[in-house]
């Protein structure tokens, strides 16, 4: 276990991580929550990654976003995202954890920060040592909903290449109660 903690350490100091503003010229698609100032705390999150790149001589080009659930009332980022860092970068893979919005109404809201986190890991693909092509998602709970949205709503080419569900809340049906976890 010592050997494996100290493993994970060297690992973790030789990784990169910062995090970048998903909207730096004004958000899409407010929907009023969004005018009140941004406070983790109060569940209303500046959408934003979090990003944790592999040491450079392990880097295989593959990364993976991560959307943290939270039942869309709040975000699981540690447990759900954050912590998974050591894990994929070990692996060379790099981790982007997204801080999304709650819909609060608005189900557009979290899926177009999902849309921008895709776009911009594809756009920052050469900064960050990444194959653009290999970039898949990753969410928990509410967060795999999002995850498969992204995954299976767009048009090909703008899907991730892959996905990676954990117990995604999927709709069974119209009825009320008809989502479950799968």
């Amino acid at each position: 276990l010592l050997i494996l903690l100290s493993s994970m350490t060297v690992s973790a100091q030789t990784s990169k991580q910062f995090d970048v503003d998903l909207w730096p010229n004004g958000l899409p698609n407010t929907n009023g929550i969004d005018k009140q100032p941004f406070d983790d705390n109060k569940q209303n999150y500046k959408p934003s990654i979090r990003v944790f790149l592999p040491a450079k001589d392990k880097a295989t080009g593959r990364a993976v976003i991560a959307c943290p659930g939270g039942a869309y009332g709040g975000l699981a980022y540690g447990h759900e995202g954050y912590e998974w860092a050591p894990y994929f970068n070990e692996m060379g893979i790099a981790l982007i954890v997204l801080k999304y919005r709650m819909p609060r109404g608005n189900r557009e809201v979290p899926y177009s920060d999902v849309t921008e986190a895709l776009r911009l890991v594809k756009e920052k693909a050469k900064d960050w040592n990444i194959d653009p092509a290999d970039v898949g998602i990753m969410g928990s709970s509410a967060g795999g909903n999002l995850a498969s949205t992204i995954a299976t709503h767009p048009k090909a080419a703008e899907r991730p290449a892959f996905p990676i569900l954990f117990y995604p809340v999927i709709t069974m049906g119209d009825e009320p109660f008809s989502y479950t976890h799968l």
